[in-house]
């Protein structure tokens, strides 16, 4: 069988794989593994161990990670693909043969459209928050962890919808005896950035340098320089201008969330102030962001000390 599974949860596609595999006990020795992303990935070995004999089980796995040639970033060349097609195509019967990543797949390619012919195409979605806030009250259930209800809603809002991250975020508080208080919950579980960005923009809108400064001493703890804290406050104001926009068109917090792919929380914190900056407040403050872009660049101006000046000049 020849699989393709994409999808942005990496944790999701190997359960998916799981799944796959459940019935079949297959021995480490026939697993083979291609990294995908290798431009010079080696379409001779791939089909010579797709054709091989598994020794120790009934199924040879031969896995893909990744494989960027199937999107528009990168192309075989013209006589590795026509193998390729022709290894799908005799399917062989001993073999599972797995690509998987988050990749955007290009449809128009010849490639893809053979694999949609004979092999199984599986796209699986990103958890939804309403899916992912059941996921975290079963597992607390399952360790039987104890939590006031402020303590719940403050969990849910710090976790990113990361099942991997879930797990040990779960170990964590199943160290607790005790019912789980809410200062416990912001001691333990790691604030999201957009939390600190967000106020980070609050206070350059108030005018506040003595906070703004604060703040950026804050990202730089977490090891953010002038170049790192201009691009996530670039993607933060960004993402202010989207929600405020359509929340101006009549949207409510859960369409907006919904057409925009993002967290609940996110779009509560940014509506929360949605009547205290304007779009050209924001307008501006990504012009100076993309000028400041520029000077580094070019080198005109260190990039912590440039993003100093960009607060200065902000809050002025």
């Amino acid at each position: 069988m020849i699989y393709l599974i994409t999808g942005e949860d990496l944790q999701l596609i190997k359960n998916k794989i799981k799944d796959i595999l459940k019935n079949e006990t297959i021995d480490s020795f026939d697993i083979s593994e291609f990294d995908g992303t290798d431009k010079k990935i080696n379409i001779d070995l791939l089909i010579q161990d797709c054709n091989s004999i598994p020794m120790f089980s009934s199924k040879k796995v031969v896995f893909i990670n990744k494989p960027i040639f199937l999107t528009s970033e990168f192309s075989l060349d013209e006589n590795s693909q026509k193998k390729f097609i022709e290894l799908i195509k005799n399917d062989f019967s001993g073999l599972y043969l797995i690509m998987y990543g988050n990749i955007n797949v290009d449809k128009r390619k010849t490639l893809y459209k053979t694999l949609v012919k004979h092999a199984k195409i599986i796209n699986i979605e990103q958890i939804k928050q309403y899916e992912f806030n059941s996921i975290v009250k079963n597992a607390l259930n399952k360790y039987n962890i104890k939590l006031t209800n402020e303590a719940l809603d403050e969990l849910l809002n710090r976790l990113p919808i990361d099942l991997i991250n879930l797990k040990t975020e779960i170990n964590k508080l199943s160290s607790f005896e005790e019912i789980i208080e809410l200062e416990d919950i912001k001691n333990l579980i790691n604030k999201p950035l957009e939390d600190d960005i967000f106020s980070l923009i609050n206070a350059i809108l108030d005018k506040n340098l003595d906070n703004s400064i604060q703040y950026w001493r804050d990202l730089k703890k977490q090891n953010y320089d002038g170049v790192g804290a201009s691009l996530i406050l670039s993607t933060q104001i960004r993402f202010m201008f989207k929600v405020k926009y359509l929340y101006s068109l009549g949207f409510s917090s859960e369409q907006i969330a919904s057409r925009i792919k993002a967290h609940p929380y996110r779009i509560k914190i940014v509506l929360r102030r949605i009547n205290v900056f304007t779009i050209n407040q924001l307008l501006s403050m990504l012009n100076e962001l993309a000028t400041l872009d520029q000077n580094i660049k070019t080198g005109k101006i260190e990039a912590n000390n440039g993003f100093e000046l960009f607060l200065v000049n902000m809050t002025r």
